[in-house]
């Protein structure tokens, strides 16, 4: 009997999870380019990271979101 290779299915996390997002996550979510989010970066218009896993930085969702609802692109404090 031969059977199929069975697909990997990665569970979505509930929403009152708040996890970590790289920069690919977040350029995925918001439709951006990488140069568009390290522009971003670059000109303090997103927020800094939350946490580092290990030398790669991590933003909250809770943060992005919140940094959306704000406005988005405006220079941050």
């Amino acid at each position: 009997m031969i059977t199929k290779p069975t697909k990997k299915i990665t569970p979505t996390p509930p929403a009152d999870v708040d996890v970590l997002l790289g920069p690919q996550d977040i350029q995925g979510w918001l439709k951006i380019s990488r140069p568009t989010f390290y522009r971003w970066l670059g000109m303090k218009t997103f927020p800094s990271h939350d946490a580092m896993a290990g030398c790669r930085p991590r933003w909250k969702r809770s943060s992005v979101q919140a940094w959306i609802d704000a406005g988005g692109t405006k220079p941050v404090k």
